[in-house]
């Protein structure tokens, strides 16, 4: 509407504001109502089952250690294992004060993999709509992962493979945008994930390995010109991906040999994943025949029980891809299969515990390959046979869904998470589970000493097991704890620093690793001429308390 001004001048009047509307996207949509529904689920887990995971709590300790021990400092952090975890926690903690359970019940860690795995529906979803996967299929393929019930309790249970799984498929989705479009961005985007990768899960190694490899030969292969102007070309496609991992595998190794004396604790570490390995070898072989033909069989259970569609989609995704000439599905292939591959490798080797966890990256490799075969099918003419085969390929991915649910419930195939998924079902802690039994044991020590009002640096403990106690207490100042610099001298002279009582745990299986065992072996039994027994904590890990000969403690 028009009005003249007193200048004579006409002039616009806005005889009505038209706000811009808020636009609610699907994406936006997909992950909120995934956010909402793993955070119910962490939240019974943790509070209504006390389930609590020993990883993932422990990270929150070594995030705590940083920032709100009695000594802080950033290498509190740890080098055996790898650091981003418990680097993305580390904010969450700046309110503890506000909100003890962040730390007290470890909620820091299942917060960082709800938002992670809520995060990694959000890029799937995002990977299928970039791959032109129409939008009745691409909810259902995106439902079908969200629901998952390994997908549930991975985003509820607060360990790495949360942020290990987004991380993967945005990595999977850049290099797939990179091979089809040959934009060095998105190679470059690519790298910078994968180097996240491998500073989140050591398995990063094979991804950078499989990237490296794919770039390579992709770019030698479409590289006009020469043989020479072709290895060139690839030589330095495969330095664009590969330089971030090269630099992260550089950084963390260097700053651990400098810290800490050895560039890969987790092989060299008295705590490490070498030592595990070695004091739960027998238990493995019992339960998954690692060693013998049995673990093939026991692998092959794990895996296709978690994606059975694995075994049509990978041939047919294959196929699809020569025919059409379409290299989508080397990322598919190359990131997430390398990355299953070298999980089983390592089982097969004995190098790792062949949890049911170390697989969880098949169900997205099931449900990518079938979006690229829909989104090939959907380009057909026949357009009622392209819908049939849609359709299909949705159903494949879905009636593996109850084999999941048996496989993940199975004690023998899924040891950890089996007690979890039930603890989440029924809403009630599985009293036989190490994590419920860690949880209410630290937290009894933690009130007693609590109780006894000792001043900062009376308490020596090794967090190796005794961080329940440390992250449950509301006097964590009261500890000296494996991570400060001055442990192992007052570990070496307790009185001189100090301290005026030895935690110790029973010195059987995990517990023998323990500091205090270590230095002194009858220290447990009888004291080891150091110390006189106060009291007794009995748990799945049996806790003594001494006092130290001289101290002055209460």
């Amino acid at each position: 509407m028009l009005r003249s001004s007193a200048l004579g001048r006409p002039v616009p009047v806005l005889t009505a504001v038209a706000l811009p509307r808020a636009r609610v996207t699907e994406g936006a949509v997909v992950f909120a109502v995934a956010l909402a529904g793993y955070l119910v689920a962490a939240s019974v887990l943790v509070f209504v089952a006390e389930t609590m995971t020993g990883d993932a709590w422990s990270r929150v300790g070594n995030a705590l250690y940083v920032i709100g021990s009695r000594d802080p400092h950033l290498a509190a952090i740890g080098f055996v294992w790898p650091p981003l975890p418990s680097i993305l926690v580390m904010p969450l903690l700046l309110v503890r004060d506000a909100w003890p359970a962040l730390v007290s019940e470890g909620f820091a860690a299942n917060l960082v993999s709800a938002v992670a795995m809520a995060g990694a529906v959000y890029q799937l979803r995002g990977t299928l709509m970039d791959w032109a996967v129409p939008g009745p299929s691409r909810i259902g393929l995106t439902a079908l992962f969200a629901l998952h019930p390994l997908i549930i309790e991975t985003a509820a249970n607060g360990e790495t493979e949360a942020v290990f799984v987004l991380l993967l498929i945005m990595a999977t989705r850049s290099f797939a945008a990179w091979l089809r479009f040959a934009d060095a961005s998105a190679l470059v985007f690519a790298g910078v994930l994968i180097a996240l990768i491998y500073l989140t899960r050591y398995e990063g190694l094979a991804v950078a390995a499989g990237a490296v490899l794919l770039t390579a030969g992709v770019t030698y292969q479409r590289t006009p010109g020469d043989r020479r102007a072709r290895v060139v070309g690839a030589s330095a496609d495969a330095l664009i991906v590969g330089t971030p991992f090269i630099a992260a595998f550089a950084a963390w190794a260097v700053v651990s040999w400098i810290i800490v004396g050895n560039p890969f604790e987790t092989f060299a570490s008295i705590y490490g994943s070498s030592s595990q390995l070695q004091l739960g070898a027998e238990i493995t072989r019992e339960r998954s025949g690692q060693g013998s033909a049995g673990a093939v069989s026991h692998a092959a259970r794990q895996v296709l029980g978690l994606a059975p569609a694995l075994i049509v989609l990978v041939p047919i995704g294959i196929a699809v891809s020569l025919a059409r000439r379409d290299r989508r599905s080397l990322a598919v292939l190359g990131l997430l299969g390398a990355t299953v591959c070298f999980s089983l490798w390592t089982f097969f080797t004995g190098r790792s515990f062949g949890w049911l966890r170390f697989y969880v990256i098949a169900i997205p490799m099931a449900i990518l390959l079938s979006g690229l075969i829909i989104a090939s099918v959907a380009r057909m003419r026949q357009r009622f046979l392209a819908s049939v085969l849609r359709i299909a390929m949705v159903a494949i991915v879905a009636v593996g869904l109850p084999a999941a649910a048996v496989t993940v419930t199975d004690p023998l195939l899924a040891p950890e998470e089996a007690n979890r998924v039930a603890s989440i079902v029924t809403g009630t802690p599985i009293e036989s589970t190490p994590g419920t039994a860690r949880y209410r044991t630290g937290g009894e020590i933690a009130r007693y000493l609590d109780a006894l009002a000792l001043p900062d640096g009376s308490v020596l403990v090794d967090t190796w097991l005794g961080f329940p106690t440390v992250l449950r207490s509301s006097r964590p100042l009261q500890f000296v704890i494996t991570s400060d610099r001055d442990f192992s001298a007052a570990v070496t002279d307790p009185s001189t620093f100090g301290v005026t009582y030895l935690l110790v745990p029973e010195p059987a299986y995990l517990g023998s690793v323990d500091a205090l065992n270590r230095t002194y072996p009858e220290l447990y039994s009888r004291g080891a001429g150091i110390g006189t027994l106060q009291r007794e904590f009995r748990a799945s890990t049996s806790w003594r308390l001494y006092k130290v000969a001289g101290g002055t403690g209460q």
